[in-house]
């Protein structure tokens, strides 16, 4: 096995794959070999690291793919890796605050869009809440904790740590008026830490993905299939069975998180939901 390479800044911003799907993943590897090879910029892995960390624990050799970039490294890396993975809403805007940083510090004379790679803009928040697929709110949130501690980023993205625990963090030990902090539960209570269409729309996404896998897997499975497809089938279905769990609990969230906008429209005398959230998010802002 060749010694181990270096990872591209860029392609450590994305979570790893854990648990089932990895070892779905490896399975798949050593029953059916690596289809798709491991991209190399300047040596380090660009694309393709978790397909690599499988070939390693496959005990395969990784197949690898040199490439030049003639474009945009930034938008190269969000058009193949944002459309393809499963991220939540706060994963995928701390993925694309994070890029958007090493981008602005190592991108020298502008970004360049070519046809090969057309720029994928990340100028304005609404740019890069498009790129992320989340509400603008998520982004800015995002935004700012890449600012002040970009390491909390790194835990969002990675799915270790919530957006509002980041914004927690940072604040502690801040001092905090009566005021301050009635707002921050009434917008708490309004919001919570999710971005409730944003997730629920990926997860929709992720469980057709699954179920077309699993339509795919019985379709050419002919009988005596290797143990490896096996273990992918049965690790789809867990996913997929876990997925539509949250999907189900984010929907009562859902709910929850309208009937708490409705309790506090009667404390400001408003009706209009658009309203009442305008009001909870002013009312951080002042907050923060």
């Amino acid at each position: 096995m060749s010694e181990e390479l270096q990872l591209h800044a860029l392609c450590e911003v994305f979570p790893e794959i854990t648990g089932a799907e990895f070892d779905a993943l490896v399975a798949d590897i050593k029953a059916n070999g690596q289809r798709e090879t491991i991209k190399l910029y300047e040596g380090q892995v660009i694309d393709g690291r978790n397909r690599y960390r499988a070939c390693l624990a496959a005990g395969i050799e990784p197949k690898f793919e040199g490439i030049s970039i003639d474009g945009d490294i930034a938008s190269y890396v969000l058009s193949l890796n944002l459309h393809r993975r499963h991220m939540t809403a706060a994963q995928a805007a701390a993925v694309v605050a994070a890029i958007t940083d090493w981008s602005k510090a190592n991108t020298r004379g502008g970004r360049r869009s070519t046809d090969e790679i057309p720029e994928i803009p990340l100028t304005t928040v609404a740019d890069r809440a498009k790129a992320s697929g989340t509400s603008e709110r998520t982004q800015r949130t995002a935004d700012t904790i890449a600012k002040q501690a970009p390491e909390l980023l790194t835990e969002v993205a990675k799915g270790t740590l919530s957006l509002a625990g980041a914004v927690a963090k940072i604040n502690e030990g801040k001092p905090k008026s009566e005021r301050q902090i009635e707002a921050e539960k009434a917008a708490e209570d309004a919001h919570g830490d999710v971005d409730i269409v944003s997730e629920l729309e990926a997860m929709h996404k992720r469980v057709t993905e699954l179920q077309a896998l699993l339509d795919q897997v019985h379709s050419d499975s002919p009988q005596g299939k290797i143990l490896g497809l096996n273990r992918m089938l049965d690790a789809a279905n867990k996913e997929r069975d876990r997925q539509m769990e949250i999907a189900a609990d984010f929907k009562k969230k859902a709910k929850w998180g309208e009937s708490q906008l409705t309790r506090i429209g009667r404390i400001i005398g408003e009706t209009d939901m658009a309203k009442i959230a305008d009001a909870v998010e002013l009312a951080l802002k002042k907050a923060a």
